[in-house]
């Protein structure tokens, strides 16, 4: 599956992502800027060298739970984030709704920056039900890669 994501980012066609966003996916020539959020730290480690291998990134920022990554995707952009579905507090589900939603000025939820909002959101998971795959795609999660 890391392979199809490979080309999911690679490819020179003008690939958008579903109704829902609008961002066009980055290219192979770009050097990316990334968020990983894992509960694992090995997991994460083990992600963040993958990805080193197979991209050009110019910085990487890593999470191990859904209110750290709301932390930093308030003050910087990424241009993809690869989200564990799985993490104590605050699933994967439950931080791609919230970097979804547009905020309210009395909620205790993090201001996301409005750029992330619509950027492409990885799941990374065990489960590849078709149910679980649909329920990804529902909260607007553009791909799915095995952990």
């Amino acid at each position: 599956m890391m392979l199809n994501t490979y080309s999911h980012f690679t490819n020179k066609s003008k690939q958008t992502l579903p109704s829902s966003t609008h961002t066009k996916l980055p290219t192979s020539s770009l050097s990316l800027t990334l968020l990983l959020v894992d509960d694992n730290p090995i997991n994460l480690q083990l992600l963040r060298k993958t990805l080193l291998a197979i991209f050009k990134v110019r910085h990487m920022d890593l999470a191990t739970n859904g209110y750290q990554a709301l932390r930093l995707l308030e003050q910087r952009h990424y241009d993809a984030i690869l989200l564990d579905i799985d993490m104590p507090g605050m699933n994967g589900i439950e931080t791609t709704e919230i970097i979804r939603q547009r905020p309210s000025s009395s909620s205790p939820i993090p201001s996301v920056l409005d750029l992330n909002r619509s950027i492409p959101i990885l799941a990374v998971t065990t489960n590849d039900s078709s149910e679980s795959r649909r329920i990804y795609e529902n909260v607007g999660m553009v791909r799915r890669l095995p952990q």
